[in-house]
């Protein structure tokens, strides 16, 4: 049996190519890449890759005893690249992989920036959000293709004015340019479709820690109804939440509970929903102190806005609900496939609804948990315990919670 080459063909330039992959090229009796990977290679058969990756599987999968076949792929085929595609989809094969030079690789090495501790994203052909991954990650290299002039923009509207860019195009070839300066400085630019971003980020985060519970004092209050922190930290375990979760945040008031599923599910989507216009501008304000651009405050009633809404939550978490708590939990047990769901309630008629509409709506593992907590206020030399409003949390599943 033959086997299947996988060879990352590097930046472009053939001189950065491996002995190993120039050797394999050589004996392979046919070649499948872009064009400008195969178009210089003489007396083999030539596959070039299009919109027709199911057609090349097929052709592997038919030919792969008889002839020696090589992918060759931009880079390293493993960073955003074919190589997982092919070794998922071409059957019964033995591969063997030749990596080669990435062009955060090589862009890192031209600008002189370690690359050990830097995340690497891409833009092509997906949906980042990508103030969040500059607002998590101090180095950040963007693999950009023809979309750099709109990340710049981005970049640039979300008002990081501090961050420093550098953008590589055409990397290795004889047109190979490297610009480097902040967003205003690049926002009118020009750049080749083949293009590498690395963004430096050397702000401090207004909350560094990694638990829940954020003082209530970091948040701009106003005179809005706000989960406070020992609350919002059991609610928040309660919660279970993934790096990737999609959380509802119903009656976001100050938007704490909002900032906060924003920062611990970095990798997720967080949807505030609150119909009181100045709960709406508290929670806009939060969210842009605390730097979490995967928020996103929708005004309206919530039931109504749920419903309307074309996203599918993982995580739902109910501060209030406008006197339509039964309806709100039938829509996301309808919406959702996997879901948690937590409830605060403080009123006695609301612990009451809250626990017989996720029974009879037919959610599992049920619970109910009340959180009272005192603080200290000083009286003179000694401290007195201020006991709050105690707090019932209560939580529902659907599915399995492990799953988005």
């Amino acid at each position: 049996m033959n086997k299947v080459y996988i060879i990352g063909m590097g930046t472009g330039d053939e001189s950065l190519l491996t002995f190993k992959a120039v050797k394999v090229i050589e004996d392979c009796d046919v070649l499948i890449g872009g064009k400008r990977h195969i178009e210089n290679f003489k007396n083999k058969e030539k596959i070039e890759i299009k919109n027709n990756l199911s057609d090349i599987v097929k052709y592997i999968n038919e030919n792969k005893d008889t002839k020696k076949i090589a992918v060759l792929a931009s880079g390293d085929p493993f960073m955003y690249g074919i190589g997982s595609y092919i070794i998922k989809n071409v059957k019964n094969a033995v591969f063997e992989n030749i990596s080669g030079i990435s062009s955060v690789q090589y862009m890192a090495g031209k600008c002189g920036i370690p690359w050990q501790d830097m995340y690497i994203g891409s833009v092509h052909g997906r949906n980042e959000n990508i103030s969040s991954l500059i607002s998590n990650h101090k180095k950040l290299a963007l693999l950009t293709a023809k979309n750099t002039k709109e990340v710049i923009k981005e970049i640039y509207d979300n008002g990081f004015d501090d961050v420093y860019i550098y953008v590589g195009e055409n990397l290795s070839y004889d047109n190979e340019r490297i610009t480097a300066g902040f967003a205003e400085d690049l926002i009118y630019n020009e750049f080749s479709d083949l293009s590498v971003m690395i963004i430096l980020n050397n702000n401090e985060k207004p909350y560094k820690f990694i638990s829940g519970g954020i003082p209530d004092e970091m948040f701009k209050r106003g005179n809005v109804p706000m989960t406070k922190e020992e609350v919002r930290s059991v609610s928040l375990s309660k919660l279970k939440l993934l790096e990737d979760s999609i959380v509802f945040d119903i009656g976001s008031g100050t938007g704490s509970v909002t900032v906060e599923c924003g920062l611990m599910a970095k990798f997720g989507k967080v949807y505030g929903f609150e119909k009181n216009s100045e709960a709406v501008e508290l929670t806009k304000s939060n969210i842009k102190r605390f730097g979490v651009y995967n928020c996103e405050v929708i005004e309206g009633d919530a039931l109504e806005s749920i419903k309307n809404i074309d996203v599918v939550p993982s995580r739902v978490f109910i501060g209030g609900t406008g006197g339509n708590m039964n309806d709100i939990l039938n829509v996301i047990y309808d919406k959702c496939q996997n879901v948690k769901v937590v409830i605060n309630c403080i009123a006695v008629e609301s612990i009451y609804e809250a626990l017989k509409g996720l029974e009879n709506i037919g959610y599992n593992n049920i619970e109910c948990v009340s959180v009272s907590v005192s603080r200290n206020k000083k009286a003179g030399s000694k401290n007195m315990m201020i006991g709050q409003n105690t707090v019932y949390i209560i939580s529902g599943e659907k599915g399995d919670i492990s799953e988005r």
